[in-house]
């Protein structure tokens, strides 16, 4: 499904709010910091106040994501002059404004932010087909909770010559929602680890990490935290610039209480390479939390597996050659009042391969940022959230207006829901519903 911009949003919720209104889009004419100046609307006989307090929403500029895109202001009280089609606003923009940029005139006392929660209402009620890995022992293993920078809550530095840790969501070195990319110097050992997890003796983990690396080599390393040593073992590595799965297992040994998952440079070449995600089962567990993402146990639609693919280079490297495939799981666990609300129960395919969730979750809302509106981009549909905008807009405008004005604007804002409703219904993408397992019982008989 294609993603549109909020630019677009914008201008196409505006088309169908202010239909058969007298100006919506327009074409700016002036370069003067503190007026609109439209030529076609020179030489009317509308009066200096017919304008007074509609807003003027900046759509675009010639010169791409440069001020003032994106800023809103108000036509001041006698602020229009017939004679030239000019419209005096407040404050000015930011910076003088271009010949040919394109502007919305906006009516019945809307603002932009009225424009932008109206569209987020919509855009974060499609809830998108998604995958992660679950169950996990592995603090922000998904790498689905730590926002865009370099500061990643779960994962330390390890202090060994230089590494730059970022979180990347570019298509091409991403696998699910977000991957992190490392970038050392050349020291051996240069790396990062998890947050401590938890072990009991004798339980088998089962790690499976995919990773792409386009410089060096990098190792994923179990590391005993009471006896400060490594303890997986070697040759779990990789070079490949491909994704590829590095998967192991290891038996907890006595002893052994806590540990860190570790991915480090090996050898003395600078790495640079890109983490799909570290997921650490237990043969031992089967209640776990679910992933942050996940908004409710019930919007999980199946749990699968990810088949082992064909070792090379080693006897951990795989590649990605299987489609996911369906696993059984338990019930969910509900606990409202509780520290942790939800959980699902779930038992490791012993053997077979990490486990992934297929849920669904809630699009993300739009900025609406100054600047950035040709770039920030939903995947929501287009129609829908044009519609569904537009009927909630219409029922703030008429509810700022008075009798008959008040009951044909209500009556647009219902045609505009219908659509809405309509778009959604065969698009199957709106919030899941949350269904509770009914049980039989047995009813003493008197």
């Amino acid at each position: 499904m294609a993603s549109t911009t909020y630019a677009t949003l914008f201008e196409e919720v505006a088309l169908v709010v202010y239909a058969g209104k007298e100006h919506v889009k327009v074409t700016n004419g002036g370069t003067a910091a503190g007026t609109i100046v439209v030529a076609d609307h020179a030489f009317t006989s509308h009066s200096a106040y017919q304008y007074d307090g509609m807003g003027i929403y900046y759509l675009d500029g010639d010169l791409g994501n440069l001020a003032p895109q994106g800023e809103f202001r108000r036509v001041t009280a006698g602020g229009f002059t017939a004679s030239s089609g000019t419209y005096a606003i407040a404050p000015d923009w930011s910076a003088a404004p271009a010949s040919s940029d394109k502007v919305i005139f906006m009516h019945g006392g809307l603002s932009d932010l009225e424009f932008l929660d109206a569209i987020n209402a919509v855009v974060t009620q499609h809830y998108w087909p998604r995958w992660l890995p679950i169950p996990n022992l592995c603090p922000d293993g998904d790498m689905d909770d730590s926002t865009l920078t370099e500061s990643l809550t779960n994962w330390t530095d390890l202090g060994v010559g230089t590494i730059t840790l970022t979180k990347d969501s570019t298509a091409a070195t991403t696998l699910l929602q977000r991957a992190v990319k490392m970038a050392t110097g050349s020291t051996d050992g240069a790396g990062m680890r998890s947050d401590a997890i938890n072990v009991s003796e004798s339980e088998t983990l089962f790690v499976s990490v995919p990773v792409s690396v386009t410089a060096g080599t990098i190792e994923v390393e179990l590391y005993d935290v009471g006896a400060s040593a490594v303890i997986s073992g070697t040759q779990n590595t990789s070079d490949d610039s491909n994704y590829s799965e590095i998967r192991f297992d290891y038996t907890v040994q006595p002893d052994v209480e806590q540990i860190y998952v570790q991915i480090t440079q090996s050898g003395g070449t600078a790495l640079t390479a890109y983490v799909g995600w570290v997921s650490v089962l237990s043969s031992r567990r089967a209640i776990y939390n679910l992933p942050s993402s996940v908004e409710d146990a019930s919007y999980i639609d199946a749990i699968e597996y990810l088949p082992e693919g064909t070792a090379f280079e080693n006897d951990s490297t795989h590649l990605f050659e299987y489609a996911l495939r369906p696993w059984i799981t338990g019930d969910d666990i509900r606990d409202f009042a509780g520290a942790n609300p939800q959980r699902i129960t779930v038992r490791w395919p012993s053997g077979l391969g990490p486990l992934f969730a297929r849920f669904r979750g809630a699009d993300d809302a739009l900025t609406g940022t100054v600047l950035t509106i040709a770039a920030d981009t939903t995947f929501a549909n287009k129609k829908a959230v044009v519609y569904g905008a537009a009927a909630e807009l219409l029922g703030r405008w008429a509810h700022k207006l008075t009798g008959r004005a008040r009951g044909e604007k209500l009556q647009e804002a219902a045609k505009a829901r219908r659509v809405y409703a309509s778009v959604m219904s065969s698009l199957k993408m709106d919030r899941p519903t949350a269904s509770f397992a009914t049980r039989r019982v047995s009813v003493p008989s008197r």
